[in-house]
C-alpha cells in the first residue's frame, strides 16, 4: 500500500506544483543576448503588472530588472517572449540536464533560448541603510552545447 501511495503523492505534488506555480512572462527585446538578473524586492523597480494571468517583466537593454514584487521559489511557470510581432514569438528554455543527446543534436546552433541559473540573497545590517534583497539570474543566448565531438 505504501508504494502506490508514495507514487500518488509524488505525481500530485508535481502536478499541483506546476499548476499553482507563479506565472511570469519575461519580455525580451529583439537584439538582447546575455545575462538577465532580477533583483527583488526593490521599491523603485518595475511594478507588478498582470496580463492574461501572468506577471509581466520587461528585460531592459542592460539585463538588470529591478522588481517590486517577489519571485517565488520552488516550481516555476515562466515563459519568455521576444519583442517581434507584439510579444507573440516565444523562445524556449534549454534545460540540458533533462534532454537526451538526440534532442540536443536536433537543436540548431543558431536557436535562441534561455538557460536558467541560480539565485541568492543579500542581507546587510550594517552600515545603515539595511540591504535585504534577492537575485535570480538567467541567460538568453544561442545554443552552443555540442554533444558529439568529431
Amino acid at each position: 500500500m505504501w508504494y502506490p501511495a508514495f507514487i500518488g503523492v509524488i505525481y500530485f505534488t508535481s502536478y499541483l506544483g506546476s499548476q499553482l506555480a507563479q506565472k511570469i512572462e519575461f519580455r525580451i527585446s529583439n537584439n538582447f543576448s546575455g545575462q538577465v538578473t532580477v533583483v527583488f524586492p526593490v521599491e523603485c523597480g518595475q511594478t507588478k503588472q498582470i496580463l492574461n494571468n501572468r506577471e509581466i517583466l520587461y528585460v531592459p537593454s542592460d539585463g538588470i530588472i529591478y522588481y517590486q514584487g517577489e519571485l517565488e521559489s520552488g516550481y516555476i511557470n515562466w515563459t519568455y517572449k521576444i519583442q517581434e510581432k507584439n510579444w507573440e514569438q516565444a523562445i524556449f528554455e534549454f534545460n540540458s540536464s533533462n534532454m537526451t543527446n538526440e534532442e540536443k543534436d536536433n537543436i540548431d546552433s543558431d536557436s535562441l533560448g534561455v538557460f536558467l541559473s541560480g539565485g541568492y540573497s543579500v542581507n546587510s545590517f550594517s552600515p545603515k541603510p539595511q540591504i535585504n534583497y534577492k537575485v535570480r539570474t538567467l541567460r538568453v543566448d544561442k545554443w552552443k552545447i555540442k554533444t558529439n565531438l568529431k
